[in-house]
């Protein structure tokens, strides 16, 4: 899977009083996720990072590289942090940087950047620096960086003191500007990222906007990752009906499956008589649907080749044979999967528990299992250790829940999807899906979520 830029945030100040921000992770762990923190400090004498951390963990450095000039220092440092070190569940994680010196940097800027599909190996890097006096005058800076790998991301942070007049810096060619920082009328670092997609010699290039004293400049390869689940967006409703119909984006990829779990409340009895993506039909798996009561669940597919011939929105309609109230639909698109049905299902119900828990053996390392749940009362769910959800309600007309989740499964065998609810519940059921991916050596990536209900 190839690497892939997530996010960017970043923030300024005075170095030693400490430098904080909020970062955004868009995706869980499992992803391959990289985050790179740059820092530039301008200033000092004898400087130092006292403290570069992310969410808490300590960072690790990676490179840095300083310009002496006129007795001051100036200094760019790149830290990284890898999927393992990073929090499990995505949202906003606090990054937080201290410096300290002989004397100390009067001005200092942090960035943070944010990858998924990347190589979880220390990567290469390279820095360059110098200054002139007179100062340059809008002269571009580079760093030449032999690429060891034959497709990923460059990288790269490049800080530079301002001689009062530069207060922003330009990407070179084929570069994407992510971050751009000026602050104290003295210190820039801006930040960019290309692609590559052979190895050897490459270089990366910042041009300020004006005069500047000093660069220092470090470009970093991080390599195409192995693969993981991805999931990019969701959505979520009920609906009170016997035909849902929900507006459902796919993307452009390569081995796709689009999975939709259907099911729910039932007046009177009623099933899920069938499931279709922009008119074409999807096949149920193994042709079964489970039930407690009133509650069902099932899993339907689409194989790529069935797909529309343009990535786009299209709609979802789920046809029932009675009422539901109300009807739940959640849908997942998954790249790089087997193109065939799903390789097991299994599912399981109760009543009157909190909790509900179903065993499936997968037969492929790096499957996915996939769980979709009904239950007969409103409230909400936690999952267990190692599953991601990635949707849930709870309301309509007869007062129901749903939830929906992932796992990924490194060594084929036994394994199970266990959801604990807010509340002792009737009617929970449930069906499990494992889907083996194209090639072991590939892995799966969902690329995008979304769930009508």
């Amino acid at each position: 899977m190839a690497a892939t830029f997530d996010t960017a945030n970043g923030n300024s100040g005075y170095p030693p009083s400490g430098i904080s921000f909020s970062h955004t992770l868009n995706f869980g762990s499992g992803n391959d996720r990289v985050v790179l923190v740059g820092i530039t400090l301008v200033g000092g004498v004898s400087t130092s990072i006292s403290s570069c951390t992310y969410n808490s963990q300590a960072m690790t450095l990676l490179g840095s590289v300083s310009e002496t000039y006129f007795g001051r220092e100036t200094w760019t440092y790149v830290y990284i942090l890898y999927d393992a070190g990073l929090p499990s569940s995505s949202g906003s994680y606090t990054v937080s940087v201290t410096a300290t010196g002989t004397t100390v940097p009067y001005s200092g800027i942090v960035e943070a950047l944010g990858f998924y599909g990347a190589a979880q190996t220390t990567p290469n890097y390279a820095t360059n620096s110098g200054f002139s006096n007179p100062a340059y005058d809008t002269v571009p800076y580079s760093t030449n960086i032999t690429v060891g790998t034959n497709s990923g991301l460059l990288v790269d942070f490049g800080g530079a003191e301002s001689n009062n007049s530069a207060s922003a810096q330009a990407p070179g060619s084929g570069q994407t500007e992510r971050q751009d920082i000026f602050y104290g009328n003295n210190c820039l670092l801006a930040a960019s990222t290309k692609p590559y997609t052979s190895s050897g010699s490459n270089s990366m290039q910042q041009t300020p906007n004006g005069e500047y004293w000093a660069f220092v400049h470090v470009a970093v390869e991080l390599a195409d990752g192995d693969g993981g689940i991805i999931v990019v967006d969701s959505d979520s409703d009920l609906e009170n009906a016997t035909v849902m119909n929900h507006t459902f984006p796919v993307t452009a990829g390569d081995n796709r499956m689009l999975l939709v779990g259907a099911g729910g409340e039932r007046l009177g009895g009623g099933n899920v008589n069938s499931v279709t993506y922009n008119g074409t039909a999807l096949q149920k798996v193994e042709n079964k649907e489970y039930d407690e009561g009133a509650n069902n669940a099932s899993w339907w597919y689409l194989l790529d080749a069935n797909f529309p011939g343009t990535p786009g929105s299209y709609n979802i309609q789920v046809t029932y044979s009675g009422a539901y109230a109300p009807g739940f639909l959640a849908a997942v698109e998954v790249h790089n999967a087997k193109q065939a049905a799903p390789e097991e299902e299994n599912g399981s119900s109760a009543t009157s528990t909190n909790t509900l828990n179903t065993t499936i053996t997968t037969l492929t390392d790096g499957a996915a299992i996939f769980g979709y749940m009904t239950t007969g009362d409103t409230g909400t769910f936690t999952p267990q250790s190692g599953q991601t959800e990635l949707e849930e309600q709870s309301g309509g007309a007869g007062g129901a829940s749903m939830v929906m989740g992932y796992e990924i499964i490194p060594t084929a065998g036994a394994t199970n999807m266990q959801w604990l609810a807010s509340s002792t519940r009737n009617r929970l059921v449930q069906m499990v899906i494992a889907v083996a991916p194209f090639s072991e050596e590939v892995g799966l990536n969902v690329v995008m979520m979304g769930c009508n209900f």
